[in-house]
């Protein structure tokens, strides 16, 4: 297996940045409020980045979180949020912001934070889009673009 299982985990890789590019938020669509067409805007994109994860062979789960899930201890106070929750380490999440796009997209859409969550020991990514510009990096620093 060695140099072909390595190889073919690249080619996935990037197989996954293209797919990134191609994404779009529906044109016309209201990204305002928290009802209504900008809710079904931001569950859209959750849904065509969870696809596109999926359909190049990476397990990951994406979501549009409108609101906390349960009262508790959260640093991150930024509703609604886009999350990816997966097996993913930091080449990932930096492939999914820069060649992805991910962050334009979700403040497109109306989403106010951003958030890599990682199933395994590389923990977690917040980006807060609810600025006027784009951040360079995650909120705690552990990745800047």
């Amino acid at each position: 297996m060695g140099g072909t299982g390595t190889l073919e985990g690249m080619m996935r890789l990037a197989q996954a940045a293209v797919a990134f590019l191609l994404l779009t938020v529906p044109a016309g669509a209201q990204t305002t409020g928290s009802t209504g067409p900008a809710v079904a805007t931001r569950a859209g994109l959750a849904i065509s980045f969870q696809r596109t994860y999926l359909s190049n062979g990476f397990d990951m789960s994406v979501m549009a979180q409108e609101k906390p899930i349960a009262a508790g201890g959260d640093a991150f106070k930024q509703w609604p949020r886009l999350v990816f929750f997966g097996w993913q380490g930091q080449s990932l999440v930096y492939t999914a912001v820069t060649d992805g796009n991910v962050l334009a997209q979700a403040k497109a859409a109306g989403f106010k934070g951003v958030e890599f969550f990682d199933k395994g020991r590389n923990g977690r990514w917040f980006f807060d889009v609810s600025g006027p510009d784009l951040p360079r990096c995650d909120v705690m620093k552990r990745l800047c673009l």
